[in-house]
């Protein structure tokens, strides 16, 4: 019994470490403004592909596969608009404030189970 005291309030903790690893993403278009080393997620034809280095045309989208080198032209794939499902990225700043909420859930966890091994 005293376990499933211990857990109970840590399940809104797990929430919100879920929710920062699932930071918003945002659609990408012609207009998008897109680092070169910044990931783009492009699903095609049932396909995921990560990609950076993207390059967004009103026709198709082109880009490294993220598992490549930036420098390897000859890795370059594209897409033609018709043929792709979505692409989407995430806000670099979307990402810092995901890492700071993880890193405030964390503290505050060491925190709790710290103050709770010290009562008796």
């Amino acid at each position: 019994m005293r376990h499933s005291v211990c857990i109970a309030p840590l399940a809104p903790l797990a929430l919100l470490l879920l929710g920062a690893c699932l930071a918003p993403r945002r659609h990408v278009d012609e207009w998008t403004d897109i680092g070169i080393t910044q990931k783009v997620d492009v699903w095609t034809q049932g396909r995921h592909w990560r990609l950076y280095g993207v390059t967004v045309l009103l026709d198709s989208v082109t880009g490294i596969p993220a598992d490549r080198s930036l420098d390897c032209d000859l890795c370059r794939v594209g897409f033609p608009r018709s043929q792709i499902d979505s692409v989407v990225t995430r806000r670099p700043n979307e990402i810092v404030k995901g890492i700071a909420v993880q890193a405030g859930a964390i503290i505050h966890l060491v925190g709790y189970m710290t103050a709770g091994s010290l009562i008796p």
